[in-house]
């Protein structure tokens, strides 16, 4: 699947609103980075997205003008992530991804989303997902063959199941 496929298959009835807003950050000249369920979805994690907007980084110099660009979208601007320093720190690592033919812009990492996530105690169960992401990435590089999209999301949740604490009523 391609990156935005991947989105609309784990944003469920959100995925036009979500999508129209991707392209028009794209479109944006602003330096911003993608964070965020969004950008786990574009990186390849297998959860369903919960959260119906784009969280995004922006350089300290486009905050404003990007605020502005985007203010009737469903987007989040946050300065410092958690477990981050910012923009400059995410900056390394980030990476292009196209969206589609015409659209590429900055997504954090999977490292970088990992340390995120591991940072914000409400997104443990994200954290994990993103973790079965980056060992797949890890895997099944270019010396083992690659898995079809339902074998990695077959994957994805047998390891999630493993990690999950299983609840019992008491």
């Amino acid at each position: 699947l391609t990156p935005l496929q991947r989105l609309s298959s784990m944003a469920r009835e959100r995925t036009a609103v979500l999508t129209s807003a991707l392209r028009a950050v794209a479109a944006s000249p602003a330096r911003l980075i993608l964070v965020g369920e969004a950008a786990g979805a574009l990186q390849g994690s297998p959860l369903l997205m919960e959260d119906a907007h784009i969280e995004l980084v922006a350089h300290p110099d486009d905050r404003a003008s990007a605020q502005a660009a985007l203010a009737d979208m469903p987007i989040r601007l946050l300065d410092r992530p958690a477990g981050t320093r910012g923009y400059r720190d995410l900056a390394r690592g980030a990476e292009q991804i196209a969206l589609d033919a015409a659209h590429t812009r900055a997504v954090a990492n999977v490292q970088d989303l990992l340390r995120i996530a591991l940072s914000d105690p409400i997104a443990h169960r994200q954290a994990i997902a993103l973790e079965a992401s980056l060992r797949a990435h890890h895997t099944h590089s270019e010396t083992h063959p690659k898995m079809t999209d339902q074998q990695a999301r077959d994957a994805a949740e047998r390891w999630l199941d493993r990690q999950t604490p299983v609840r019992t009523a008491a």
